[in-house]
């Protein structure tokens, strides 16, 4: 009997020996497999992520530019409405001296005609 247990024994063993192999060698192809499909899961990432980088780089720059085009069209404008701001001050200032002028020659003609008032009246009386 201890036989027979005995030689059961060995059959079991034997034959979770030869699954074991089994499942090793199943164990390196999958590996293998995984390997291969990481590799190529991964060069499709790389890719994916290039091409994306690309894209928002390109973007950036197209940014930039439409940035950098507004900011010169902008200094122009500015540059331009200094300009003007300038050009109208320089006539304020004009016209404040054109009428400081009117009014000191709008006094001095106050003053000829009240004295050719006074003149008159003298004359008429």
């Amino acid at each position: 009997r201890i036989t027979a247990d005995n030689l059961m024994l060995i059959n079991k063993v034997q034959h979770t020996e030869a699954k074991m192999e089994q499942a090793v060698r199943e164990r390196e192809v999958l590996r293998v497999e995984l390997n291969t499909n990481d590799n190529r899961w991964f060069d499709h990432l790389r890719d994916e992520l290039e091409k994306n980088t690309k894209t928002h780089l390109d973007k950036v720059d197209e940014y930039e530019a439409k940035l950098l085009s507004s900011r010169s069209d902008h200094e122009a404008l500015l540059g331009d409405a200094d300009t003007r701001a300038d050009s109208l001050n320089a006539q304020l200032t004009s016209a404040k001296e054109d009428g400081e002028a009117l009014r000191s020659e709008l006094g001095h003609t106050k003053r000829q005609l009240e004295a050719l008032q006074e003149t008159h009246g003298l004359l008429v009386e």
